[in-house]
């Protein structure tokens, strides 16, 4: 049977997650997550990205169909409620193996954890395509509704155009939370000049034992952020959390840049503007409680890919000991299927160091039909794979902040390299993240592979006025440092044009 396979999202991600996806998008786990009666057959992950059978997505948008207009109570309610629901579970799945006592922990005892925590993942992962089928569906039904409350001469089309001034969260993402707990963080050291001191007086890494006893204050404000937002520079497995030598480093940076008053600003959360005034009327309650639920849909949008990241990040101690028992590295542990990995904590069968090794070095490919999941190693090294994707000299993306800017690309994959961007440099990356602030600052553009209009980078972006790509997939393979890159935010699809490579500067 041929099957016409469609692209859902392009990320670069781990054996481990991609086949705990594939698993949870199994008819099973949409019914224990969303009591639907409906499941993916065919999925694949290849050359980084996920798809699924063209009739598979057809189905999942029919069912959504079907059950809005027959006007099931509380239809977008529940959605938002079991999404919440599963991702709460989630993560208190991770912090509960996180905080166990694990002096010597029994094989028996990782297999059960482990166990725990996969179940928690797949029952969260039908959200990964439901709610972006949901919100395809809500945002047509969303402009009728609109347009029956509307008094214009054409209130269809005057709906269409209110439709993206609704666009946006009822809060703020956890990305710009960062922000705003880093600044008041900073301030609140700007006033205690020892602590200033006992910052700026460490050359290496802070001492952590130091601080805490001596600025016990400082010390939990610190460790508490960490806890809260270290995972959102994970990027999933590519990064490991912030730190707190990092976080010093940072907090110096901003010390060094900002009055107090400054960082008092930009501590404060933006008023959200009232309903109303957007509408330019007042909505009745069914509407208003529609645009409510589209906005919270958008919470969800960007949580349901940030809670696997999030609880990754929390469990990365206990997986540490499975690593261990198994004397597995990080990589290899990662780059191992879910199912290799209980077949190894039950000694059925060793885990084969060549073929994970292959996977590390040339990518991988995942395809489930039904019940069948086959994992297996590129054949071609991911080196000659990338000298391929040099021949490319023009991307697209998503503009997220309009502009156009010109400079020398700078590749920066985390915060150790972003001393390498000066003042007016093209900053090129995965995906942003609050520990890059210093190269965004001194940017004139932001190119990114991944993200979405909410993510950090647009959002940093529009608030600093610099021109921003988001989305263009392979913008770190295809640029070198040195290249000459002019940037083109100034339609809707942005543009990156390579002018001329000179990486030897």
């Amino acid at each position: 049977m041929s099957v016409e396979y469609v692209k859902l999202v392009e990320r670069e991600e781990s054996t481990l997650f991609v086949t705990l996806i594939s698993l949870g998008f199994q008819q099973e786990y949409f019914e224990k997550a969303l009591g639907w009666h409906y499941g993916v057959n065919w999925h694949k992950y290849e050359k980084g990205g996920h798809y699924v059978a063209k009739q598979d997505l057809s189905s999942l948008r029919q069912l959504i169909s079907e059950n809005v207009e027959a006007m099931v109570p509380d239809f977008w309610a529940d959605y938002i409620h079991r999404c919440g629901d599963k991702g709460s579970q989630l993560i208190e799945t991770a912090q509960r193996l996180a905080s166990g006592e694990w002096t010597v922990p029994s094989i028996a005892q990782l297999r059960k954890g482990f166990a725990e925590f996969v179940e928690a993942t797949k029952e969260m992962v039908p959200f990964l395509i439901a709610t972006v089928a949901v919100q395809g569906i809500l945002d047509p039904y969303l402009i009728r509704k609109l347009s029956d409350e509307i008094n214009e001469p054409d209130p269809a089309r005057a709906a269409a155009d209110l439709l993206p001034r609704l666009l946006v969260p009822s809060e703020e993402s956890e990305a710009v939370q960062e922000i705003r707990s880093f600044y008041r963080i900073v301030g609140e050291i700007s006033g205690n000049v020892a602590v200033v001191q006992f910052m700026r007086g460490h050359s290496g890494p802070i001492d952590e034992v130091e601080l805490k006893s001596r600025f016990p204050e400082t010390y939990d404000s610190m460790r508490q952020h960490i806890q809260r937002y270290g995972w959102l520079r994970t990027h999933g497995y590519r990064f490991d959390p912030l730190s707190f030598s990092e976080l010093t480093e940072r907090i110096l940076g901003a010390l060094a840049r900002w009055s107090p008053s400054k960082l008092y600003e930009m501590a404060q959360p933006r008023k959200s503007a009232e309903l109303r005034h957007i509408l330019g009327f007042e909505p009745s309650p069914s509407l208003r409680q529609l645009i409510v639920v589209l906005q919270r849909l958008i919470n969800l949008r960007f949580y349901r890919i940030d809670v696997h990241l999030q609880a990754d990040c929390i469990v990365r101690g206990f997986f540490g000991q499975i690593q261990k028992a198994l004397r597995l590295s990080r990589e290899e542990f990662i780059f191992s299927s879910v199912t290799e990995l209980f077949d190894a904590l039950d000694n059925k069968t060793a885990l084969s160091k060549s073929e994970l090794q292959k996977r590390i070095d040339n990518g991988f490919v995942v395809d489930r039909k039904g019940k069948e999941l086959k994992v297996s190693a590129n054949e071609i090294p991911l080196r000659q794979q990338l000298q391929t994707t040099r021949t490319r000299t023009k991307l697209e993306g998503m503009s997220a902040s309009p502009g156009r800017a010109t400079g020398r690309a700078k590749v920066v994959y985390s915060a150790s390299e972003m001393g390498k961007v000066e003042q007016g440099d093209i900053l090129i990356t995965t995906m942003t993240t609050p520990d890059l602030m210093l190269a965004i600052e001194r940017a004139a553009a932001i190119v990114t592979d991944e993200g979405g209009i909410l993510s950090h980078a647009a959002i940093i972006s529009r608030e600093l006025g610099t021109p921003c790509v988001i989305g263009t997939v392979d913008a770190t393979r295809v640029f070198r440092d040195g290249d000459i890159v002019e940037v083109d935010a100034s339609q809707p699809r942005g543009k990156v044009f390579s002018v001329s490579s000179d990486a030897s500067i």
